[in-house]
């Protein structure tokens, strides 16, 4: 599926929902407790940080996250993702991330939040830089969310991405990666 597939298809949702529903979610009216299910298309691009690293790879993702609010403003959430590498697309992989989530502006229908998240990611073969097909990722970043419907949002993100065997075996330079995404979440 192309990006401006997803695009049109995340537009068609947001739009059948705002219509179908005048009462849109109030983010200050989440509660400890409250569920969260998302759905997620993302874009990943390396850099060439460490300067040492000559080789540069894109992939794409799409991303399953569940979440429970532990408080009205800070979520923990297990994020499963399928990824597979543009340059060469017989390399499919996953990902696994725990991550945590704080909602720290908000205003009625739109909140931003800053999150952090550790796991795993495995792939087919290896990717530029490791040595190994499975790898340590750890992320930051920001997120941006807008209620579409009472329990329906729109979420957009960045996260800045490191990715490395931690140096169990070399060489092992690790990938820096920028991570633009865009989904739908569910507060059911």
């Amino acid at each position: 599926m192309r990006t401006h597939d997803v695009l049109i298809i995340i537009t068609l949702l947001a739009t059948v929902s705002s219509a179908a529903s005048t009462d849109r979610l109030r983010f200050d009216s989440l509660r400890r407790g409250q569920r969260e299910v998302s759905v997620y298309w993302a874009a990943a691009e390396s850099h060439r940080i460490p300067r040492r690293t000559t080789e540069l790879t894109t992939f794409q993702l799409v991303k399953v996250r569940m979440g429970n609010f532990v408080s009205p403003r800070e979520e923990y959430a297990m994020e499963v993702a399928a990824a597979q590498e543009r340059e060469n697309p017989k390399n499919d992989g996953f990902v696994v991330v725990g991550s945590y989530r704080r909602f720290f502006a908000i205003r009625g229908c739109t909140a931003l939040a800053f999150d952090a998240g550790f796991g795993v990611m495995c792939f087919e073969k290896r990717l530029i830089s490791q040595s190994t097909r499975i790898n340590f990722t750890e992320h930051l970043g920001l997120s941006l969310h807008y209620a579409i419907g009472a329990k329906t949002t729109v979420a957009a993100s960045y996260v800045f991405s490191h990715n490395s065997n931690a140096g169990l075996r070399l060489p092992n330079l690790g990938i820096n990666a920028s991570i633009w995404s865009i989904g739908v979440c569910f507060y059911p």
